[in-house]
C-alpha cells in the first residue's frame, strides 16, 4: 500500500529471466495486487517507481510479498515476506556488479549482435575503425530526447568517422516509430521490446536513462554515463 498516491503506473522486470519482458503494475487508490507465475524457490525482481528509482524484491514460488511506502519518500519502503537465502542475494548482487565492470574506460566494448528495426543485423566488429556512440533511451523516460539530439550532433561532427546506434528500451514499437519519424532517426535503431530485460542492457549493468557509451576506433570504451556534458563530451575526438 502506498500513501499519498492515488493512481500511477509502476514497472516490474526480472534481471534473471523470471519474466519474459517488463510489465506494468497499475496502482489505484494507493494499492495494487500483482502475481507472477513462478516455479523457482528463489527469484529476484526489480520494481521501477514513477520517478524511475528502483527497488529489488526477492521471493519464491508460493510466497507473498507485502510492500508499504509513501510516495513522498520512496527511499523509505517496508518490504515483508519474500524469503531467500543470504547466498542467493550475494550472488545476485555479485552478478550485477560484474555487469557494471564491463563498463571500464580502456576496456574493449563487449561484443554484440543486434537486429535493427529495419531487420538488419549489426555487430560490434563492423564498426572497427569508427568512433561508435550507443545511446540508450525510452519514450517514457524524461530527458531521453537528448539522446537523439546528441547522437545527431555526434554524427554531424564526425561524418564517416563516426556512427551511432539508437537503443530504445520501449515495449511499444508504435511509439518508437513515431519518435523515429518525429526526430528523423536515420542511423541504426534497435528495439527488442525487452526493455530492462534486454541481454545487452543487463550484461552492461545499465540502470538509468538516457545512458551513453562511447568507443574509439579500436573499440575501446573511452566514456560512458548518463550525462552528455559531464561524461561524454570531454572524451569526444578533437577536430
Amino acid at each position: 500500500m502506498w500513501g499519498n498516491l492515488k493512481q500511477a503506473d509502476f514497472f516490474i522486470f526480472s534481471e534473471e529471466g523470471y519474466m519474459e519482458k517488463i510489465d506494468t503494475i497499475h496502482v489505484k487508490d494507493g494499492c495494487f495486487d500483482y502475481r507472477v507465475p513462478l516455479t523457482a524457490e528463489e527469484a529476484s525482481f526489480t520494481l521501477v517507481y514513477p520517478n524511475f528509482s528502483t527497488l529489488d524484491i526477492f521471493g519464491g514460488s508460493g510466497q507473498h510479498v507485502h510492500i508499504e511506502g509513501d510516495a513522498r519518500s520512496l527511499s523509505e519502503v517496508e518490504v515483508e515476506g519474500g524469503r531467500v537465502s543470504d547466498e542467493y542475494k550475494e550472488e545476485f548482487y555479485r552478478r550485477r556488479e560484474q555487469g557494471k565492470s564491463l563498463l571500464e574506460k580502456g576496456r574493449k566494448l563487449t561484443p554484440f549482435k543486434l537486429v535493427t528495426r529495419k531487420g538488419d543485423t549489426i555487430r560490434r566488429d563492423q564498426y572497427r575503425g569508427q568512433w561508435l556512440l550507443i545511446a540508450f533511451w525510452a519514450e517514457w523516460c524524461p530527458g531521453s530526447s537528448s539522446a537523439t539530439r546528441e547522437s545527431r550532433l555526434f554524427k554531424k561532427a564526425l561524418g564517416k568517422k563516426g556512427e551511432a546506434i539508437s537503443y530504445s528500451l520501449d515495449t511499444d514499437t508504435l511509439l518508437v516509430s513515431l519518435d523515429e519519424q518525429r526526430d528523423s532517426i536515420v542511423w541504426p535503431s534497435v528495439c527488442d521490446r525487452l526493455s530492462w530485460c534486454s541481454p545487452l542492457v543487463q550484461s552492461l549493468g545499465i540502470r538509468e536513462l538516457p545512458f551513453y557509451i562511447l568507443a574509439d576506433t579500436a573499440q575501446r570504451i573511452v566514456a560512458f554515463g548518463s550525462s552528455w556534458n559531464k561524461d561524454i563530451a570531454p572524451a569526444l575526438p578533437k577536430h
